[in-house]
């Protein structure tokens, strides 16, 4: 839909409407990027990572998921963020669909359980 823009403005009026809603989404992403990658606990963890410990048990110490109280703060993540809450599974499957997060997310979260393994979800909103 942004390609459509180009179409029916000025190219200057949509490339200066592209960069500023760039910009807008950038520093709505911020908090979230900030939470799931910097928490105190993560530093901890982050330095076991390079005492031999196992890169996907590195990966779920060190990240965490956002979870959204509300179904609308889900959706806007969903349509807007691509899943952007879902930091785990996009830290180990990199090239996954985020349409397939969710269900990625239930299936990581049974299997930690089981095992012992660190899932950290962090809420917001």
């Amino acid at each position: 839909f942004q390609l459509v823009s180009f179409f029916v403005q000025p190219f200057w009026q949509a490339l200066t409407t592209l960069l500023l809603a760039r910009a807008v989404a950038r520093l709505v992403l911020f908090p979230f990027s900030e939470v799931q990658h910097y928490m105190p606990e993560h530093i901890e963890a982050m330095s076991r990572h390079n005492s031999g410990e196992e890169w996907v048990v590195g990966q779920l110490r060190s990240t965490s998921n956002l979870v959204f109280g509300s179904v609308l703060a889900r959706w806007l993540d969903f349509l807007m963020f691509h899943g952007d809450s879902h930091q785990i599974e996009h830290h180990l499957w990199p090239a996954m669909s985020f349409v397939q997060y969710t269900r990625a997310a239930g299936v990581l979260r049974n299997a930690c359980l089981e095992l012992g393994l660190p899932y950290q979800e962090v809420g917001y909103l």
